[in-house]
């Protein structure tokens, strides 16, 4: 895998960091956008899928660009540079990888337009009280009767789910079975009845919610693929959202870097900058360092999502998601330190890096499961 951007993706990359620079340069921009009922702005989402930005993850057989995964990586770390209040990561790209490989033709050719188009948002409906360390661990039920499923359980802290039109669902078919048995995909009108949501802020100011579904009766046409088999297309869902995630987190903690040394540099103390104190140098150097050993297992983790071994890859994306983990943290924190008091105020931007980051630690997965995948996968031990 080549690090260096072609002339094609420098072009994405300066076209989408044009965008942030020019609609998410300050705090007030980002709270302004985030103040609508849905979290972010229709009119910067409108202006996202103008420059193709929600045609770059699909082939060009499905009607997108044909991009890969690196193209997303640069994307997602514009948009965490500029703390983006856009759900490009939920609304696009998950949702995106399961119809492009689970839905059949006619699915795709009612589906995937809409959504690369902009005219309808799609939601992935995963998240539920035991999934936080076990992805797979569904109670949302299923229960075929005649041509319709039954549908019945609750979806937590959703992203964007706000405002959605179709809700992702995943269920299981058979509580008795294994998930790789037993796990549907379904696609629900988010105003089919019995389906409630309770939407709220999230800690990182961005927007979540809880949808249960109450006896939903859906056709079986809404079944995406085929019963019971949707188990690696949900692994491939979050195992793409979990590397695109990555990058958005290297993105935040360059811009958290940047940051916190124009601060050392501006803050006086005993009548000279901060910076030039040979301590604060030190913890400046380290958070560099941490920023970097993200960026390198952001790449990485690119690099092996498309490796045969599935052992292999999941190794390798824990480990690159354990070591973002460990730098994030460091990074936020001890940019909370050197800024003092100020850094952890709602009205300093820095705050906000910081409180994003902490929500990406507790996303796809607890770092202990993480730790546990590399141990096991990794063949750390016999």
């Amino acid at each position: 895998m080549d690090f260096q951007l072609n002339e094609e993706q420098s072009m994405l990359e300066n076209s989408i960091g044009r965008f942030v620079r020019e609609k998410f340069s300050t705090l007030e921009a980002i709270d302004n956008a985030r103040k609508n009922t849905c979290g972010f702005s229709d009119a910067d989402w409108q202006q996202l899928v103008e420059m193709g930005l929600t045609m770059m993850p699909f082939s060009e057989a499905d009607g997108g660009l044909g991009y890969g995964v690196e193209e997303t990586g640069i994307v997602m770390s514009a948009l965490g540079r500029g703390l983006v209040a856009a759900p490009y990561l939920n609304n696009i790209v998950i949702p995106g990888v399961i119809l492009s490989k689970a839905a059949n033709d006619s699915q795709k050719s009612k589906l995937l337009s809409i959504m690369i188009e902009g005219q309808k948002r799609f939601a992935f409906a995963h998240n539920e009280a035991k999934t936080f360390n076990d992805p797979f661990n569904i109670e949302l039920s299923a229960k075929k009767s005649g041509n319709q499923y039954a549908l019945n359980g609750t979806k937590v802290v959703v992203p964007y789910a706000e405002g959605a039109d179709y809700y992702i669902v995943s269920a299981t078919t058979d509580e008795n079975k294994a998930p790789e048995e037993s796990l549907g995909l379904f696609i629900v009108p988010a105003d089919t009845k019995g389906v409630e949501a309770v939407h709220y802020r999230s800690a990182d100011g961005g927007r979540a919610s809880n949808i249960t579904f109450k006896n939903v009766m859906i056709d079986e046409e809404n079944l995406i693929g085929k019963e019971n088999e949707a188990f690696p297309v949900i692994e491939r869902a979050l195992q793409e959202g979990m590397v695109a995630m990555m990058a958005e987190a290297a993105g935040i903690m360059d811009e958290l870097l940047h940051l916190t040394v124009e601060y050392l540099k501006q803050r006086v103390q005993f009548g000279v900058a901060i910076s030039t104190f040979q301590a604060l140098q030190h913890k400046a150097v380290d958070m560099m360092i941490a920023s970097e050993q993200a960026r390198s297992m952001s790449y990485y983790a690119m690099m092996m999502l498309n490796t045969q071994d599935a052992q292999e890859r999941l190794a390798t994306l824990s480990a690159a998601k354990a070591q973002i983990n460990k730098s994030a943290r460091f990074v936020g924190q001890m940019s909370v330190q050197l800024h003092g008091g100020i850094g952890m105020t709602m009205e300093y931007i820095g705050a906000h890096y910081f409180r994003r980051l902490t929500m990406i630690e507790m996303l796809f997965g607890s770092n202990d499961v993480h730790i546990e995948n590399v141990i096991h996968y990794g063949k750390l031990v016999a």
